[in-house]
């Protein structure tokens, strides 16, 4: 009966240590790139945009155009892609 025990706790332990390591952040969701794309949601149904186009503004930085995939909204953002060394 005791190694029954030992071994429920065994068992026990590692499903715990698997749900921990599945819960973990990994390190480039905690400190995104700069070079990812911050991805807007849609105002009017607050679904994830889709990046369609990209173009340059002016220097250092890009115009950059979202649609939403559901309702077919349409975002454009001025983009800095180069921030000043502080």
């Amino acid at each position: 009966m005791r190694g029954a025990t030992e071994r429920d706790k065994l068992q026990a332990n590692q499903q715990i240590e698997v749900a921990y390591r599945e819960a973990c952040v990994r390190s480039y969701q905690a400190f995104p790139q700069l070079r990812m794309i911050n991805q807007p949601y849609c105002a009017a149904c607050d679904t994830p945009m889709w990046l369609i186009s990209i173009e340059p503004e002016r220097a250092g930085h890009d115009r950059r155009t979202f649609e939403c995939p559901r309702c077919q909204e349409v975002t454009v953002k001025a983009v800095n892609y180069r921030p000043e060394a502080a």
